[in-house]
């Protein structure tokens, strides 16, 4: 947790400009999708999901953004599935914890 409260600041200001140049967007969605899929070991830190949802909002993957193609939306797309499980991993984990 204290790395995902360490990521977050610098991830998603440095994202905010790239996103306004389809270019910059485009390879920001495939260099953020790569550290989520790169994070993964560390899914209870919270990184993946941080990356994974950067990744899938640069690939155009949110509501009226304009979608990109290509490797960008594929990373998008692996970004976002990567921050479900992340998530999902972290819920069950705690679930299981507390069943036994």
């Amino acid at each position: 947790m204290i790395f995902m409260v360490g990521l977050s600041p610098p991830c998603l200001p440095a994202a905010l400009p790239t996103a306004r140049h389809p270019g910059r967007a485009r390879v920001a969605a495939i260099v953020l999708g790569a550290l989520a899929l790169i994070s993964v070991p560390l899914f209870w830190s919270g990184a993946p999901a941080v990356f994974g949802a950067t990744a899938a909002w640069l690939g155009g993957l949110s509501r009226g953004a304009h979608p990109q193609s290509g490797a960008a939306r594929a990373f998008g797309i692996i970004g976002l599935v990567v921050a479900i499980l992340g998530v999902v991993a972290v819920f069950a984990g705690n679930i299981a914890g507390m069943v036994g």
